[in-house]
C-alpha cells in the first residue's frame, strides 16, 4: 500500500496524558491510562487494550515506568511518563503480540478543512491552526510521523486548496514530487451542517465528516469517517492510518518459538567505519535479535541475522531507512532480495 521513507520516533516509550490534579488517585488513573497508551503506541494496535493478559497487569503498571513528571501545556496539566523499553517489549513478546519499531513511515499529509468562517483552509508546515494541533497530538499518541506541505510560491504554482478539497489526486501527486516522500494522504474535514440546506437534517452522531484518500502510484484507497465531535473524527482518522501502517510494519515476536536466521550481503562498505556503522545499524532494528559477520570480501560484507518474524518483515523494515537499499539492475529490478547497497 505504501511506498515509504522513514522517520525515527525518538520518544516511542514516552506517554502524555491529561490529569486533573496531582493526587494519588489522579496519578494512579494517569498511570493506568499511560500504560494502555504505550502498549497501543508500541504494538500499533488499539485492540491491544482488550487483551486479558495485559489488562490483568494494569494494576502493576507503575513498575514499568522509569520516571514521570507533570507539565502544564496551554493551561492543561499533563503527566509525562517514560516507560522501560525492555519491559514493555517483553510483555508483548511473551504473548506473541506485535512490536512496531522506532523507524516508521513518514506521511506527507494534505489536509484541508472547512473552518468557522466557511473558508476551505489547508493545514501547512508553517500555519498552526487548532485542527493541526489535534492532528499532531493524536499522531504523537499513536507514534506516527506527519509532514505537511509548505504551500509556498512553488506549491502555489501547482496546487490550490480547492484541488485538495475537490480530491484531484493527480494534482496532489504532482505537488508532492518536490518533497522527499512519496507516501501521500489527502483528506478534508467539515461540519456537515455547514454544507446542508435548511430543510436537511444532520444526525448529531454523524455531524463531523472526514473524507480521506491514500495515494500510492496507481493505487488509490479512500473512505469516509463520521463522528459527533471534531476531535473524535480526527482521532478516528489518525487511528485508521496508524492501523494500516502497523498491519504492514509491526512484527510479531514470539520468544517461545525458534528464531529465524537470515543471511544478507551489504556492498559499498568502503572503510572500517562503514563496516562498523552497518553492523550497528542492523543491531538497532527492532526485528533483529543478533548480528554476526560471516565474511568480508573487498567492500562487501555478509551478515547472519537472527530475527523475529520472517525475511519479508526484515525487507519491509530495511525499506524504511535511507542508509540502505536493495541492489537493482539497470532496469530497476531487484537482483537478489538479500543483497543491499550501503548508501552512507
Amino acid at each position: 500500500m505504501f511506498n515509504v521513507t522513514a522517520a525515527v520516533i525518538q520518544n516511542l516509550y514516552e506517554t502524555k496524558v491529561r490529569v486533573n490534579s496531582q493526587t494519588v488517585a489522579a496519578q494512579n488513573n494517569a498511570i493506568r491510562d499511560s500504560y494502555y497508551q504505550v502498549l497501543v503506541k508500541v504494538s500499533g494496535s488499539k485492540s491491544i487494550t482488550e487483551v486479558s493478559e495485559l489488562t490483568s497487569k494494569a494494576g502493576d503498571a507503575r513498575d514499568l515506568i522509569q520516571s514521570f513528571r507533570f507539565e502544564i501545556i496551554d493551561g492543561e496539566r499533563f503527566m509525562v511518563a517514560q516507560f522501560d523499553e525492555g519491559k514493555i517489549n517483553q510483555l508483548l513478546t511473551d504473548i506473541g503480540k506485535p512490536i512496531w519499531g522506532k523507524r516508521r513511515p513518514d506521511t506527507l499529509l494534505w489536509f484541508t478543512w472547512l473552518n468557522e468562517r466557511d473558508d476551505r483552509e489547508l493545514v501547512t508546515a508553517t500555519a498552526d491552526p487548532e485542527v493541526k494541533k489535534i492532528l499532531l497530538e493524536q499522531a504523537q499518541i499513536r507514534g506516527i510521523p506527519f509532514s505537511f506541505p509548505l504551500m509556498d510560491i512553488e506549491d502555489a504554482q501547482i496546487i490550490h486548496v480547492y484541488d485538495v478539497w475537490g480530491r484531484f489526486d493527480g494534482v496532489v501527486k504532482r505537488a508532492s514530487q518536490r518533497y522527499p516522500n512519496d507516501n501521500l494522504v489527502a483528506a478534508r474535514l467539515f461540519d456537515r451542517r455547514q454544507l446542508t440546506t435548511a430543510n436537511t437534517e444532520v444526525s448529531e452522531q454523524m455531524r463531523w465528516q472526514i473524507d480521506w484518500q491514500v495515494l500510492n502510484d496507481e493505487l488509490i484507497e479512500e473512505g469516509t469517517l463520521f463522528a459527533a465531535e471534531r476531535n473524535q473524527v480526527v482521532t478516528q482518522f489518525i487511528d485508521m492510518l496508524a492501523n494500516k501502517l502497523a498491519e504492514k510494519f509491526a512484527v510479531v515476536s514470539r520468544s517461545y518459538e525458534t528464531q529465524n536466521s537470515v543471511t544478507m550481503t551489504i556492498i559499498n562498505l568502503d572503510s572500517i567505519e562503514a563496516y562498523v556503522s552497518a553492523k550497528k545499524f542492523l543491531e538497532s532494528l527492532a526485528i533483529v535479535n543478533s548480528v554476526r559477520l560471516l565474511n568480508v570480501s573487498g567492500q562487501n560484507a555478509t551478515f547472519q541475522l537472527d530475527i523475529v518474524g520472517v525475511q519479508e518483515d526484515l525487507i519491509n523494515t530495511l525499506e524504511l531507512d535511507a542508509k540502505i537499499s536493495q541492489k537493482t539492475d539497470p532496469f530497476g529490478r531487484v537482483v537478489n532480495e538479500m543483497e543491499f547497497i550501503w548508501l552512507r
